[in-house]
């Protein structure tokens, strides 16, 4: 039994769009998440008229990564 050659090609060229596929899923997704959590910690912060400093106990359970997102979306730290 022999492959041949562009079949393997057309084998991979799936795998690699299903993957590309995957991970813009995946972004789009995180991207919602960290939105969300920007808008909620910004809700609670003008609702309990919370000052910016409660953002550092709260960032303290998150990491740079996701510090910067949160920025990204408005949210001031």
């Amino acid at each position: 039994m022999e492959l041949s050659i562009d079949f393997v090609k057309q084998l991979k060229q799936h795998i690699l769009a299903s993957r590309y596929l995957v991970a813009k899923m995946a972004n789009a997704e995180s991207l919602r998440l960290y939105f969300a959590i920007g808008q909620d910690l910004d809700t609670e912060i003008k609702h309990n008229a919370w000052g910016d400093k409660i953002l550092d106990s709260v960032v303290g359970a998150f990491t740079a990564r996701t510090a910067w997102i949160k920025r990204l979306f408005g949210v001031k730290i």
